[in-house]
């Protein structure tokens, strides 16, 4: 390839690169223009609002492997079953292979290993951590286990229902009735 191609490829790509800017730009400036107008339009409702200290909200971001707040329960399940504490590489692949997800693509792994990691961390209350060996290792609380799974099995039999993924150690609603463990 000659330099002049190269030259060429390259002023192309940072033209398109310009024009997505200026587009992006053109969008921001409509958002804050919408932005003053409604709050003009508070202030016409309210003057003794400030508008501006309400401050804006994270986006939160999902994965396409879990459904909002199913990876915690996946985390129960897997380690509810063992017999001992489990690394967190085992309670990985458990709920790897309970969403029937491949093994074998590295970046998926990590990405799973990630969000399973953050979920055992958020479960203090249910999942105990310890060390072995220089390792994290993880056990559900057995009081936890027993009580969650009469609860599911309260709710299976009250429901009718022959599938049921249970919340393990949160209250849990179904039918518009509240169970807690």
């Amino acid at each position: 390839m000659s330099a002049t191609e190269i030259i060429s490829a390259l002023r192309d790509k940072r033209t398109e690169l310009a024009d997505a800017i200026a587009h992006l730009e053109r969008q921001v400036d409509r958002q804050r223009a919408d932005l003053r107008h409604i709050d003009a339009t508070i202030r016409l409702f309210d003057p003794r609002i400030e508008c501006e200290a309400a401050g804006s909200t994270v986006p939160r971001t999902h994965n396409n492997w879990f459904r909002l707040g199913e990876c915690r329960r996946r985390i129960h399940d897997v380690p509810c079953e063992a017999t001992e504490p489990m690394t967190t590489r085992d309670v990985v692949a458990g709920v790897m292979e309970a969403k029937s997800l491949a093994h074998d693509d590295i970046r998926t792994r990590d990405l799973i290993h990630r969000t399973v990691l953050c979920s055992l961390n958020q479960a203090k209350e249910t999942i105990e951590r310890s060390e072995a060996a220089g390792n994290a290792v993880w056990r559900v609380i057995s009081e936890t286990c027993v009580a969650a799974s009469l609860v599911c099995n309260e709710v299976i039999q009250k429901a009718g229902c022959r599938e049921f993924t249970c919340l393990v150690g949160r209250p849990r609603k179904r039918n518009g009735t509240r169970y807690s463990a």
